[in-house]
């Protein structure tokens, strides 16, 4: 696989911690006894593809079951027991592959699971694996963030390799099915490796990719719910294809190159830094951070540091 190490995040339960690896094991291990309860290969038992990064996605927990997205031509999505790793369910199959890691939402009342994949954008109810829509009008070869969903039935698109971004708005008419539309695009910009926030009417995003990151990078992003763009950071800074989290109403960013650590107002008017700090000497510090009482987990592709932040 190009890169070393792992790509997901462990999924913690009251009982257990999920993770996966590379190769598409996924492994249940019991937090009181501290050993594996279950393993089961999603490569061999769903023909899930690796590519070329590896098997990437991050379990979802969903009501005692732990589900994943094979898109295969044998499943598109699973659903396995949390306790002993057996299947649940499975989804028939859906177009495309992608790293994408499913994510779960409400839209219009409903929990929904949200599987973005190199043809498009799936949704599935959690509990049976149906399947309730699925827009086929955003490709990205490589997807990888997922999707941001607004608190409307809107859900924001994006993802690097010049596949640009885009809105779309779910309304379920009477019945079963839903409305999909197109509220705007934008051509050829977006996020590459993380997922743009949502806060008070506005998008914050990192818009930088493999196209435009050394010469003409937009950096941090901050756009309106019309697709308007409020201000970017371009090289000033320059955040390359770093973390960014929301702390209350200051985003915290990690420079992907420089290994900086910056404190940010979500302010949709100006782009204000409250402060930074050098944290890494090396490079490609991509991986997603965690804040949790007052400790910031975070690394790079040798380090893992907890930071304790400041009230």
């Amino acid at each position: 696989m190009s890169y070393n190490g792992s790509r997901s995040v462990p999924a913690v339960t009251k009982d257990h911690v999920i993770s996966t690896n590379l190769l598409g094991w996924v492994y249940a291990f019991s937090r009181s006894e501290h050993k594996t309860v279950w393993k089961k290969s999603l490569l061999k038992e769903y023909s899930a593809s690796a590519g070329g990064f590896g098997f990437v996605q991050s379990a979802l927990i969903y009501e005692g079951t732990v589900i994943f997205a094979p898109s295969s031509q044998k499943a598109g999505l699973i659903a396995l027991e949390e306790s002993t790793g057996k299947e649940v369910w499975k989804s028939d199959p859906i177009a495309g592959a992608g790293y994408a890691t499913p994510i779960l939402s409400s839209i219009n009342g409903e929990d929904q699971v949200l599987t973005l994949t190199n043809s498009g954008l799936f949704a599935h109810n959690p509990k049976t694996g149906k399947k309730l829509w699925e827009y086929l009008g955003y490709r990205c070869n490589t997807p990888i963030p997922a999707p941001t969903v607004l608190n409307d039935g809107r859900v924001f698109i994006t993802g690097g390799y010049k596949a640009g971004s885009t809105m779309i708005s779910v309304k379920k008419n009477y019945g079963a099915s839903y409305e999909i539309r197109e509220l705007f695009r934008i051509e050829f910009r977006g996020s590459q490796i993380q997922p743009a926030l949502f806060y008070k009417n506005h998008l914050y995003a990192n818009f930088n990719f493999n196209a435009n990151i050394k010469r003409r990078p937009d950096g941090l992003i901050c756009m309106d719910l019309a697709g308007k763009l409020q201000w970017q950071t371009k090289k000033d800074p320059h955040i390359g294809r770093g973390n960014l989290i929301l702390l209350g109403d200051s985003i915290l960013t990690l420079g992907g190159d420089d290994g900086v650590l910056r404190l940010v107002e979500a302010n949709s008017k100006k782009y204000v830094e409250l402060g930074a700090k050098k944290v890494f000497n090396s490079k490609q510090m991509w991986a997603p951070m965690a804040f949790s009482k007052g400790k910031l987990v975070l690394r790079s592709q040798k380090e893992l540091k907890c930071l304790e932040l400041n009230p």
